[in-house]
């Protein structure tokens, strides 16, 4: 939630008041608690492909072919995650910066006279 005053322009005093609550409907929630990938799971990202390449050189070492096929399908599905949350922040970022212009466009539409009826009633 983000809560803000904003002072008003080209009048003598006034301000407004905003709040915004981002909500995501139960369908998205369900959606990226069952299958998408959790926060925690992402961050370790970064130390599981340091391991991987660890593994790696001790199995080009061993000239264990097999071994190499399975870490490259691990790192792979590993790479999957990674790019399926990376189109999920993209796709929140899009739909947070629509709300916002909206928003941006009903202040701009809110009339003069409507403002002055809003910050004068008690």
């Amino acid at each position: 939630m983000a809560d803000k005053w904003i002072p008003l322009q080209g009048v003598k005093k006034g301000e407004i008041h905003i709040q915004i609550t981002r909500k995501v409907p139960e369908v998205q929630k369900r959606k990226s608690i069952d299958s998408g990938p959790s926060l925690g799971k992402l961050h370790q990202i970064p130390s599981q492909i340091k391991e991987m390449m660890i593994k790696f050189r001790s199995l080009i070492e061993d000239e264990n072919l097999e071994g190499l096929s399975t870490t490259l399908s691990e790192l792979e599905t590993l790479e999957d995650t990674q790019e399926g949350y990376i189109v999920q922040l993209e796709t929140e970022q899009m739909l947070l910066l629509s709300k916002i212009k909206e928003l941006g466009k009903e202040i701009i539409n809110f009339s003069p006279s409507q403002s002055r009826r809003f910050f004068e009633s008690p």
